[in-house]
């Protein structure tokens, strides 16, 4: 009698839950909003123009800068080094500030050497 009992009761239980729906559960989401700063942008370039000497002496083409050329042509590439490396440093600003991937940060943090400071 007890089997019979619990069998009509399970069986009940079981029917029933077949019978009632599910609600589906909603999820709601919207981005976050978050203020970044805005770093200073790097000075522009300020390039000087050189001259280069080209010499053709027995059909062999030499190309050559007077010395104070050649000092503007070093003077504007740390001078581009300079931009390279205050760029990079916006870019991984950036990259803090909106939570940018670990890997891509430390991929950036080879800075450019810099001839300058030894």
């Amino acid at each position: 009698m007890a089997q019979k009992i619990f069998l009509l009761v399970l069986s009940t239980f079981l029917l029933s839950s077949c019978s009632n729906a599910v609600k589906p559960i909603e999820i709601f989401s919207k981005p976050i909003e978050i203020a970044i700063a805005q770093p200073p942008a790097p000075a522009p370039i300020k390039l000087t123009n050189i001259t280069w000497k080209v010499l053709n002496i027995d059909d062999t083409i030499y190309y050559g800068l007077r010395v104070k050329d050649y000092e503007l042509l070093s003077t504007n590439m740390l001078e581009l080094k300079r931009y390279i490396a205050a760029q990079q440093n916006n870019l991984k600003y950036y990259k803090e500030v909106t939570g940018g991937n670990k890997e891509s940060l430390n991929a950036t943090d080879t800075p450019i050497a810099d001839s300058t400071t030894k």
